[in-house]
C-alpha cells in the first residue's frame, strides 16, 4: 500500500511538506518511480524530495511535470531495499500562492506508479493499493480581542504520517 499524507500551508507559504508512506509487510522494495498529482491552481510542486528513516542512503529526486504532476524517483545505488514495514519513505514540498483561499482543500493522488521488489519483480498502479491524500490552506494566525487587548495566536501545523497523530503548539504574543 502506497499512501499520500495530508499537507497544509497558508497563503504565500513555501516548502510545505507532504509525506508519502509505504506499507510493505512481506517484501523489500528496491525502487519507486511515481507521479504525485493535484489539480489545484494554488499549489506549486517544488523540485525537492527528502528521504526518511526507512530510506536512509537512498537517492530521491523530484521533477515537476508539464501535466501538473510531480515525478519522484527513489532508488538505492548500493542495492539496499526498503525493508518490510510501514512508514514514511519520502517527503515532497509544495508552495502556496498568495491568493489561495483559507479552508480550501485539494485531493492529491497518484498518477503512474512503478515499484520494483528485492527480486526485481515490477508492480504498477494496477496491482497496488494506492491511497490519496489532501492539501488544505490554513489560516496562519487568528486574532482575538479580550478586554480591550489584542492577542494574536499563531499556529504552525505539523503534518503527521498516515496513521500517526501530532500536537499543535500555540504561542501568544
Amino acid at each position: 500500500t502506497l499512501s499520500i499524507g495530508s499537507g497544509t500551508g497558508s497563503a504565500g507559504s513555501a516548502e510545505n511538506p507532504l509525506q508519502i508512506s509505504l506499507k510493505n509487510p512481506d517484501i523489500g522494495i528496491r525502487g519507486i518511480d511515481v507521479e504525485i498529482c493535484e489539480d489545484a491552481d494554488y499549489l506549486t510542486a517544488r523540485a525537492s524530495c527528502q528521504t526518511a528513516d526507512r530510506t536512509e542512503g537512498f537517492l530521491c529526486s523530484a521533477n515537476p511535470l508539464a501535466n501538473g504532476c510531480l515525478k519522484v524517483v527513489l532508488a538505492s545505488v548500493s542495492g539496499d531495499v526498503i525493508e518490510p514495514g510501514t512508514g514514511t519513505i519520502f517527503t515532497v514540498e509544495y508552495d502556496v500562492r498568495e491568493d489561495a483561499s483559507v479552508g480550501e482543500c485539494e485531493d492529491v493522488v497518484f498518477g503512474e506508479v512503478n515499484l520494483q521488489d528485492d527480486v526485481k519483480n515490477g508492480y504498477s498502479e494496477d496491482s497496488l493499493t494506492l491511497l490519496p491524500g489532501e492539501f488544505c490552506i490554513t489560516d496562519p494566525s487568528v486574532t482575538t480581542t479580550i478586554g480591550g487587548g489584542t492577542t494574536t495566536t499563531t499556529t504552525t501545523p505539523e503534518v503527521p504520517a498516515p496513521g500517526e497523530t501530532t500536537t499543535t503548539t500555540t504561542t501568544a504574543k
